[in-house]
């Protein structure tokens, strides 16, 4: 076992901070969601039922897993340009993201579940389970992206400017006034947001539970 502690400065006005939601904001995150926890659950439950992906895909999902890449530019730009109100590491997995940063901002947001960029591997996997690939996808996963929130007035500026530097982002919900963090189906059916969050100290049982088994 390998531990480091890294020591920094950074301006107090150019921190990111988690708890920084406001009312109207959209809810955005970078890259894919879900890859790593597809390799997990791949690997190490599901091909020995006889589910193969591609070479290509089985590479690119242990990729994800073995070597993120933490988002660095992508947290540079917003810090710098003053787009993003609060901003959090996705390093366990979406749904929990979004619940630490809903508790610490005092807000609770809509997801639109069929703007959530989810790779084709993460959905191959989930119609091999017969379950819903967000289930997979927003579970415990060390995405190692950046949900963030922007204000309305910004999303113009935000996306010209992720597109000029061939960065990948996604708005994916928004703030809302219900109290609780939903998830908006293509039917406008709200549910509760689905998935295994990470907890400390938990067995390898949770992948089962992620994956139904």
């Amino acid at each position: 076992v390998f531990a480091a502690t890294a020591f920094g400065l950074v301006q107090t006005d150019n921190a990111l901070l988690r708890k920084n939601a406001k009312d109207g904001d959209l809810l955005c995150i970078t890259g894919f969601v879900g890859k790593p926890i597809t390799a997990l659950t791949y690997f190490k439950e599901v091909k020995k039922l006889g589910f193969e992906l591609s070479a290509e895909e089985e590479n690119d999902i242990l990729f994800s897993w073995k070597r993120p890449s933490p988002r660095i530019r992508e947290g540079m730009l917003l810090s710098k340009l003053k787009l993003a109100n609060a901003c959090q590491d996705v390093s366990d997995g979406l749904k929990a993201t979004i619940e630490q940063m809903s508790e610490l901002s005092n807000k609770t947001f809509t997801v639109f579940a069929d703007k959530l960029p989810i790779s084709d591997a993460t959905k191959k996997l989930a119609n091999f389970l017969k379950t819903d690939p967000i289930q997979i996808a927003i579970s415990a996963s060390v995405d190692f992206e950046l949900l963030f929130t922007i204000p309305k007035e910004k999303m113009k500026k935000c996306l010209e400017v992720f597109e000029k530097e061939k960065l990948k982002m996604t708005i994916i919900g928004e703030v809302n006034s219900l109290g609780r963090n939903i998830l908006l189906d293509e039917n406008n059916n709200e549910k509760e947001l689905p998935g295994v969050v990470w907890k400390q100290q938990q067995t390898g049982d949770y992948l089962k539970r992620i994956i139904g088994k």
